[in-house]
């Protein structure tokens, strides 16, 4: 219930009051409050952050492929082949992805026992997701934020990371392969959206590539 709380402003997708973020500023609060009056315990912070970008990933999915508007208000509207979940921003999607990647490494899962072999599997699966959205999403803030995951994984290689090192290692693999599959999946929904490398090969004079 603590990690539901918690998660809940994240998948805020209804626009209150004069500004879209009302609602979520609100659930922020509520849930703030409630976390101090029942002093939550610490690992209900990373699993709250985790499905909240596991939840945010499944939305940018729903999404890429134009199935979100039969869910709406409470999958925000977008353009299809648009992933901005109920952020509504892919960047802010990106960081979301990349908090939720950090917060798997900070839980330093092990499979010594069945049920943590089922949590491990677990983990696997969701960060493969993480990181194929995050590429999928074409922004180029969650590139460097992944690559600066890669760059603290080596300075930090004699610490504790070091037995969480395999979840960075799958996540750049699930994010070359979307990277690689974006251009067929885009012919696939009919969009057009062609993910990162769309991105990195825009030719508009206003993009921050040509800045």
């Amino acid at each position: 219930m603590a990690c539901l709380l918690l998660a809940l402003p994240w998948w805020i997708g209804t626009a209150l009051g004069p500004v879209a973020q009302m609602g979520a500023w609100l659930a922020v609060g509520c849930t703030l409050g409630i976390a101090l009056i029942f002093r939550f315990d610490h690992f209900a912070w990373p699993r709250s952050l985790i499905l909240a970008a596991v939840v945010s990933a499944c939305f940018g999915l729903l999404q890429y492929g134009a199935w979100a508007t039969s869910l709406s208000p409470w999958v925000s509207e977008a353009t299809p082949g648009d992933v901005v979940a109920n952020l509504r921003q892919r960047n802010q999607l990106a960081t979301l992805l990349s908090i939720g990647l950090l917060a798997f490494l900070c839980l330093r899962i092990r499979p010594s026992t069945s049920r943590q072999r089922l949590l491990y599997l677990s983990a696997f699966v969701a960060i493969v997701l993480l990181a194929f959205v995050n590429a999928l999403s074409g922004s180029r803030t969650g590139l460097l934020q992944l690559l600066s995951l890669m760059g603290l994984a080596w300075a930090w290689r004699r610490s504790w990371l070091s037995d969480a090192r395999w979840m960075l290692g799958v996540a750049c693999l699930a994010y070359v392969l979307s990277v690689l599959l974006a251009p067929w999946l885009a012919m696939l929904v009919g969009h057009g959206n062609a993910g990162l490398l769309g991105r990195a090969e825009d030719t508009n004079a206003f993009s921050r590539l040509a800045l």
